[in-house]
């Protein structure tokens, strides 16, 4: 009986021995691939490199470059240096002799001339790199006569592709107000950043509020850089 049951175990483990020698022993192939570091020292010269490249495409960045894309940005006050240049419109409005003026030089020798408003509005710029620019829009309303009320608001837009779709950029507004203001104060955009040769556009609206009266002006201009 013992010889027997011996004798069963001996064809168990032969069978077990044929069926999977590699999951007894521990040795053979393995379903499972447990990764390790091989150490530095144990890499061999010649290797294989497998990978994808791949191109990618960013936008023009203010600091050089050409092509589409542009990154426009404003650039902050204290970056701005103290040397820029200046492109600047100016209109004069003559205006009847207010009633109060009239009145003020009735009968005196001295002589007449009549009031005038002054529009000034255009642009600041300067060379940010070697192909990109830095443009602020301005406006200003003055005057040679006492009025109550000063004002000027300008508009800067952009368009790169001067294909006159124009783009909004930034705006500002002056303004004096009090018994006898004659200058509104200059109305400035922050400078912004574009492409040389960009075309830049203000719209600009001036007025102006005195005894007896009042005015409103809307003006516009166009120029590029450098």
């Amino acid at each position: 009986m013992q010889a027997r049951r011996i004798f069963g175990l001996l064809i168990t483990l032969v069978l077990l021995l044929s069926i999977a020698p590699d999951r007894i022993m521990g040795q053979g192939p393995s379903s499972e691939t447990i990764p390790s570091r091989v150490p530095d020292n144990q890499v061999p010269q010649k290797v294989y490199k497998v990978g994808i490249d791949e191109g990618i495409s960013v936008g023009l960045q203010a600091n050089g470059g050409d092509g589409e894309g542009f990154v426009s940005q404003r650039v902050p006050a204290d970056q701005v240096p103290q040397k820029v240049n200046k492109v600047e419109f100016r209109e004069v409005i003559t205006l009847p002799m207010t009633d109060v003026r009239a009145k003020e030089l009735l009968g005196s020798e001295t002589v007449r001339n009549p009031d005038t408003i002054t529009l000034s509005y255009g642009f600041y710029w300067y060379q940010f790199s070697s192909t990109a620019v830095a443009v602020r829009g301005y406006a200003r309303t003055q005057a040679d006569f006492c009025c109550t009320r000063l004002f000027a608001w300008v508009v800067l837009s952009k368009d790169e592709f001067h294909q006159g779709n124009w783009e909004y950029v930034d705006e500002d507004d002056a303004e004096s107000t009090g018994v006898c203001v004659q200058d509104s104060g200059e109305a400035q955009t922050s400078y912004w950043t574009a492409p040389n040769n960009t075309d830049w556009k203000v719209d600009t609206d001036h007025s102006a509020r005195w005894d007896g009266g009042s005015g409103f002006w809307e003006r516009q201009k166009v120029d590029s850089f450098p």
